[in-house]
């Protein structure tokens, strides 16, 4: 094993290996131990309703008590993020804020991979939260409403 590491073909690997790691996003999340899902379960029994995407990204992003975010770049999102919110529900100040979260932050956070849904930790594949075909935001806005209508 440890002629391999220092073997061109070793080297060569640890430096692909390297690269992979600096270029990964420097907006590391703060969810530990605890999985998503597990934050998801328990800010519904607080709150009642499910976690918006900023929510989630706020409970992911900042350091234990909420105070600061712990990287620059997840700072920036946020501060862009609540910037697009509060311009539209100036707006149109009928509109349920929770609602507008999500549809902001699918528009910047960019398109899911399509193997994994973002915010909901390893595992949960689009398939699996949405059925056979993949939905927009809006769509999945339309989804969560129904069901919470059929709960109420």
């Amino acid at each position: 094993m440890v002629d391999y590491w220092h073997s061109s073909s070793g080297r060569a690997a640890s430096d692909r290996g390297k690269r992979a790691r600096n270029a990964t996003s420097s907006c590391l999340h703060t969810s530990g131990a605890v999985p998503f899902v597990q934050r998801r379960v328990d800010f519904r029994r607080e709150h009642d309703r499910e976690p918006s995407g900023i929510e989630m990204y706020r409970m992911t992003h900042t350091h234990r008590g909420g105070e600061g975010y712990v990287h620059q770049d997840a700072a920036q999102f946020m501060a862009t993020t609540e910037q697009t919110i509060n311009e539209r529900l100036e707006m149109a100040p009928t509109v349920d804020r929770v609602q507008v979260e999500n549809e902001v932050y699918h528009e910047l956070a960019g398109p899911e991979h399509h193997s994994r849904v973002q915010l909901y930790g390893i595992g949960v594949t689009p398939r699996q939260l949405y059925g056979q075909h993949r939905r927009t935001s809006s769509q999945v806005l339309c989804h969560q409403w129904l069901v919470l209508q059929l709960l109420s």
